[in-house]
């Protein structure tokens, strides 16, 4: 490749088993506006980027639904990756469902009014739809997720029991740690995409959601959620049912593609502004394509597990980040190695 196309490459980013077309479309897909945005200025951006009116499915039939599945939720082994029971399934020769299996939605369609025409969106929303164990399934349509105590149902991936909510006792569901911050992203997106929209139906729907159109989750579930999100971190699967949904659906959870805006909607930096750039030369900030001599190259990348061990042009660095006159003006290549994964990046400064 020439050498002046290099220069212009925004990122080059290598991983084993990663799909190099995820960055290309977060790029194109997020407007630049979403800067320095907070609060409720952020949540309206962000709802009116994900919510179009035309990013559910026209339709959901069986065969529809399960070729989806087989392509976004796909164990390496070939079974159906369900996050509700620790059995490993293996799709069917056909279109149908496997024996046994069936599917829930993290947000049910009953929680909506029915008198509203947006309740298709949810019910048909691929983002809300996982498959699932068909018994477990059955047992949870009328739950909702919580820390739960006095367990009366108990497969390994979730939880069934008690929820304390301020002294009002109701039954709700678990899931295993692996699976709380996928699921409460999943509730947060809903939040997001249709918050204000609906007139949430039911005390169990209430104990997520307002009627107002931000924050729309309700007090007690956003430090649910927060912790959730939290303890289980973005992780590889979530990213690539991302990136598949928004090719088949049009449009993309930002909860996976900037985790951090959780905490600008919702947690300690609702009054401080969002920077879709990470914040070159910013503590903490993530890696850029581009740099001048007196920035700090702070070695993170939204898609590198945070135990990597960099090392910049064959040399291994201490610490988390590196001082750019220290490298000069140029092309330098950091590459980068954890448990998981192994790959580069090309920078320039300049």
């Amino acid at each position: 490749m020439d050498r002046n196309v290099i220069l212009r490459i925004i990122i080059a980013v290598i991983i084993a088993g990663w799909n190099l077309n995820v960055n290309a479309a977060i790029g194109g897909y997020y407007p630049k506006s979403l800067n320095g945005l907070s609060g409720k200025d952020l949540m309206v951006g962000l709802r009116n980027l994900v919510r179009n009116h035309n990013n559910a499915m026209p339709q959901l039939d069986n065969d529809v639904l399960w070729n989806i599945f087989m392509e976004i939720d796909v164990r390496d082994d070939g079974s159906v990756w369900d996050m509700f029971s620790p059995e490993h399934i293996k799709f069917s020769d056909t279109n149908n469902a496997p024996c046994g299996m069936g599917f829930c939605r993290i947000v049910p369609s009953g929680w909506v009014g029915v008198a509203n025409a947006g309740n298709a969106d949810i019910s048909l929303d691929i983002h809300n739809l996982y498959p699932c164990n068909l018994d477990v399934a059955e047992y949870i349509k009328n739950l909702f997720a919580w820390n739960v105590y006095n367990v009366e149902y108990d497969n390994g991936a979730l939880r069934v029991g008690k929820a304390d909510l301020m002294g009002t006792i109701l039954d709700a569901y678990e899931p295993c740690d692996e699976y709380k911050g996928d699921i409460a992203r999943v509730l947060m997106y809903v939040a997001i995409c249709y918050g204000g929209e609906f007139d949430w139906v039911g005390s169990r729907s209430w104990n997520i959601y307002g009627a107002d159109s931000y924050p729309v989750l309700c007090e007690l579930f956003i430090s649910v959620a927060l912790a959730w999100h939290n303890l289980d971190p973005v992780d590889e699967k979530e990213r690539n049912r991302n990136e598949a949904i928004y090719k088949l659906q049009g449009n993309r959870n930002p909860l996976i593609d900037y985790p951090e805006i959780v905490e600008h909607l919702w947690g300690n930096m609702v009054d401080t502004p969002f920077d879709m750039d990470g914040g070159q030369g910013v503590e903490n900030g993530f890696l850029q394509s581009e740099y001048k001599t007196d920035d700090i190259i702070w070695l993170r990348c939204r898609y590198v597990s945070d135990d990597a061990v960099w090392s910049v042009d064959g040399h291994t660095v201490e610490g988390q980040c590196i001082e750019a006159n220290k490298l000069g003006v140029g092309l330098h290549e950091l590459k980068f190695v954890s448990s998981s994964e192994e790959g580069k990046v090309v920078i320039k400064i300049e």
